[in-house]
């Protein structure tokens, strides 16, 4: 648990640099998004699941609520100070 804590935190340290050398908060997401896709297919590839699930419908929700919590998450890094923000 510690651990994980500690690489969240430095997470936000990550995001709050390349926010401040001028990346965009939505290209942050979206680059953070493209190598969990690939690292995840590569998981599942491996255990011989299917991707495709078996409830699309609560899929494509859980995928839509994470991306909008991880894209506002992403742009109070980038616009307020780390301390206020988490």
């Amino acid at each position: 648990m510690a651990g994980s804590a500690f690489f969240f935190s430095l997470m936000a340290v990550f995001v709050k640099l390349a926010g401040r050398a001028g990346v965009p908060s939505m290209q942050i997401v979206f680059a953070r998004c493209a190598v969990m896709l690939v690292l995840t297919y590569a998981m599942l590839w491996q255990a011989g699941v299917t991707s495709r699930g078996v409830d699309r419908r609560n899929l494509f929700l859980r995928g839509f609520t994470c991306f909008t919590a991880l894209s506002i998450f992403y742009f109070a890094l980038i616009f307020i100070h780390v301390w206020e923000s988490s």
